[in-house]
C-alpha cells in the first residue's frame, strides 16, 4: 500500500532584471550528493537519499535556457516494507548541505519570474514562494519585509512563464531572502507528479530588459474595485482567472474581449489574485482588493 504524505504551504500574495540575483538561479551547477545530484546553493528533500529514498530533484537537459533545469518528481521511501510518497521540496541555501535556510540579500525587487513545466498527478498544484527578511537587533526577532507566492496548476510539455509580485509591509532593507519550491502542496495523489523549473529571475521596474514582460503592458483598474474590474493588456490574452488566497480558482474567462470588464459584484469583499495568460505563453498576476 502506498501512502501520500504532503506539505501544506502558505502562499500568495511584473518586469525587468535587477542587479542582485539568486545564486544558481538557472540550475546550471550541480554536485554529487551520495548517489544523487544536488543543485549548488539549494537544499531540500534530496537529503532523504541518505535514508534510501529515491532522488526527488535531479538535473534535466530539458532546459528553458542553458544546459540544465531542475526536475522535481515524487520521492519514494521504503519504510519498513511500505512505500511512502513525499513531494520534492527545496529551498535556497548559501551554505551547502546544511539546514540553514536562505541567502544574504539586500535588494527590494518588484516580482519573481520563473519558467516552468508541470505534469501533475491528479489535481495537484506546485508552489513557489519567496520571503524577504531582516533580523531586528533590538527585538532579536526575524521580521518579514515582503513576500511573493504562487500556487499553480499550469500543465503541459511546453515551458510557461509565470510572474508574481512581492507585497511589502515594511520600508526597511532586508538582509536575507528565502525561496521554497515544492512539486505538490495539497493533492495526496503524488506518484506521477513532475515539475521542471528554470531561469528564476528577480525583477524590478527600474532597469530595462527586452525579454521581460513590462508591467505597464498589463494594467488592472480600478484597484481597489467594487463591481467591475478592467484588465488592459498590450498583448492578446487567452485567459483571465480570479484566484482566492488559498489558491482556488473561483472564476475563469477564456478568450476575453478587449476592454470587457470582469463582474465582481457576486464576490465578497476581500483580497484575491487576478491572473492573466497571454497567447504567447506569458502569465502575469496581480493582487486585487474587492471592496
Amino acid at each position: 500500500m502506498k501512502k501520500g504524505l504532503f506539505i501544506i504551504a502558505a502562499l500568495f500574495t511584473a518586469g525587468t532584471l535587477t542587479a542582485q540575483q539568486l545564486p544558481n538561479n538557472g540550475f546550471e551547477d550541480w554536485h554529487t550528493f551520495f548517489a544523487s545530484q544536488a543543485p549548488d546553493y539549494w537544499v531540500g528533500t534530496n537529503q532523504m537519499v541518505i535514508a534510501g529514498a529515491t532522488p526527488g530533484i535531479e538535473p534535466t537537459t530539458d532546459a528553458h535556457s542553458g544546459t540544465y533545469a531542475a526536475k522535481f518528481s515524487t520521492l519514494v521511501l521504503d519504510l519498513f516494507g511500505e512505500e511512502v510518497l513525499y513531494p520534492s521540496v527545496m529551498y535556497i541555501n548559501s551554505t551547502p548541505e546544511t539546514d540553514d535556510e536562505g541567502c544574504p540579500f539586500t535588494g527590494r525587487p518588484d516580482s519573481l519570474v520563473a519558467w516552468i513545466k508541470y505534469l501533475p498527478g491528479g489535481q495537484n498544484q506546485f508552489l513557489i514562494r519567496a520571503d524577504l527578511l531582516k533580523y531586528n537587533t533590538t527585538t532579536q526577532q526575524v521580521e518579514e519585509i515582503a513576500s511573493a507566492g504562487y500556487v499553480g496548476t499550469e500543465t503541459g510539455n511546453s515551458y510557461t512563464r509565470i510572474s508574481f509580485p512581492f507585497t511589502y509591509n515594511s520600508s526597511d532593507t532586508p538582509d536575507t531572502l528565502t525561496l521554497t519550491i515544492a512539486s505538490s502542496v495539497i493533492e495526496p495523489t503524488l506518484a506521477s507528479t513532475v515539475l521542471i523549473v528554470d531561469d528564476l529571475l528577480l525583477v524590478t521596474n527600474s532597469v530595462a530588459e527586452a525579454q521581460e514582460l513590462d508591467t505597464k503592458s498589463v494594467e488592472f483598474f480600478p484597484n481597489p474595485a467594487n463591481d467591475l474590474l478592467y484588465v488592459r493588456s498590450e498583448k492578446e490574452l487567452s485567459m483571465i482567472e480570479l484566484v482566492d488566497l488559498n489558491g482556488k480558482i473561483i472564476r475563469t474567462v477564456a478568450n476575453p474581449l478587449p476592454n470587457n470588464p470582469l463582474q465582481l459584484d457576486e464576490l465578497a469583499a476581500g483580497t484575491f489574485i487576478c491572473r492573466v495568460h497571454t497567447t504567447d505563453g506569458f502569465i502575469h498576476q496581480e493582487r486585487i482588493i474587492k471592496q
